[in-house]
């Protein structure tokens, strides 16, 4: 029984309701979200985003946006490069949540990738959608029609969209450091006993399921304002997220500063579901122009540009065979799991998650996986509500109903 007492009925009992506390605010209009905030002498950022999936950048021609009135400022990721800037190492092999000493994926694996992601590229292009440049005005309305004007040069090279393609020995490589676009090979269960199992099997199914790729659309577009104080030489990120600490980390490698010189504020967030919790190109531009300018700098992503610009979800094809003895138990499965991670590796948690669940619920005797995760020239996949587990689930539940029809019997 909970200590906790609530007023006017003695002590909470475990399951009981939580009573809320945060909707009276947010039912009058009176929540703060990263657009609602404003700062003095504050400039507005526009990103300009590749037009192609796959392309070199030959040259982002900024100079007409520069001419055109209102703009103050443009800025191309060889400007950030040579600023001295590097690019975002997301870490996105995690610790291992049942021993957080060890990667979800280590050595042991055949390939387990972990690359670096530039904010503003200035060698290719690898996504449509991919920021190529920054235009900053003193109105949104400026920023906007000097984007427009912005020309972009490229030189396009052959996508890679799908797992079916990124899988092809002669597919297009997505990154050079990853090798056939693999970016992660694990194996788990037993693969031996599975076969035997299988074999063995009064009956035997098998199917191929295929989960598609999905938008995470929150109801607060992504958006923040970046600060820069010169007199503390600090970085000051005022964004909706789901935890300011690997925001705090991504920013400040990125812009090379120790973390102490750059500080994260999350307000009120109209939505997360996983996607939110690793840091975008946008918030460290953002810091990087606020010291440039020594304006503050707001960013509000259009719904618009919402759909190719922010992580997505899903995208994973599910290949399995399950076998049943004449009994109906469950004998043996093995499963082939394919995840489509996008054009870089921000964070593997779908296929982490995936590979503790491979038996779900079910007391099965001989188990094995194999988990392939390909670079495409696509939007990055995240967490998204649940991040593997509901894909996992579909699986098996998919070849039980095709098991218990083939066995004449109710799933």
């Amino acid at each position: 029984m909970s200590s906790e007492t609530v007023e006017g009925r003695g002590r909470r009992k475990i399951g009981e309701s939580v009573l809320r506390k945060e909707d009276d605010r947010y039912i009058q209009g009176q929540g703060e979200f990263s657009d609602d905030i404003n700062k003095p002498d504050q400039c507005y950022a526009v990103f300009v985003r590749s037009i192609l999936a796959h392309a070199y950048i030959k040259h982002i021609d900024v100079a007409p946006a520069l001419n055109s009135p209102g703009v103050i400022a443009a800025y191309t990721g060889r400007d950030f490069r040579d600023d001295g800037c590097g690019p975002i190492f997301h870490k996105a092999i995690e610790a291992n949540p049942i021993d957080y000493r060890k990667p979800s994926f280590d050595d042991n694996d055949p390939v387990a990738l972990s690359l670096n992601q530039w904010p503003l590229p200035f060698d290719k292009v690898r996504h449509i959608g991919e920021p190529v440049a920054v235009v900053v005005g003193e109105t949104i309305e400026a920023a906007e029609l000097g984007a427009e004007l912005v020309a972009q040069d490229l030189e396009q090279i052959d996508a890679v969209v799908d797992v079916f393609q990124a899988a092809a020995p002669d597919a297009p490589l997505v990154d050079e450091d990853a090798p056939g676009n693999v970016c992660i090979h694990h194996f788990g269960g037993d693969v031996e006993k599975t076969d035997r199992a299988l074999g063995d099997s009064s009956i035997t199914v098998e199917g191929e399921f295929v989960v598609p790729r999905v938008a995470t659309g929150q109801l607060e577009p992504r958006s923040g304002i970046a600060e820069y104080d010169a007199d503390a030489d600090r970085y000051i990120v005022t964004a909706g997220s789901q935890g300011v600490y690997r925001y705090r980390l991504m920013i400040a490698g990125a812009l090379k500063v120790d973390m102490d010189k750059v500080r994260v504020i999350c307000p009120d967030t109209g939505g997360g579901f996983g996607s939110r919790g690793h840091t975008g190109p946008e918030c460290v531009v953002l810091p990087w122009v606020a010291k440039k300018l020594g304006r503050p700098v707001k960013w509000t992503n259009s719904r618009s540009e919402s759909f190719v610009s922010d992580w997505q979800g899903r995208d994973m094809v599910l290949k399995g065979r399950l076998g049943l003895d004449d009994n109906g138990r469950i004998t043996g499965y093995q499963l082939l799991v394919q995840c489509n991670i996008g054009a870089y590796t921000i964070c593997y948690a779908p296929p982490a998650n995936a590979s503790r669940i491979l038996t779900t619920v079910y007391d099965i005797p001989a188990a094995s996986m194999e988990i392939c995760a390909y670079m495409t020239n696509t939007l990055p996949v995240l967490p998204y509500r649940a991040a593997g587990r509901p894909e996992m689930t579909y699986a098996l539940e998919r070849l039980i109903d095709l098991a218990a029809s083939k066995a004449g019997v109710d799933r």
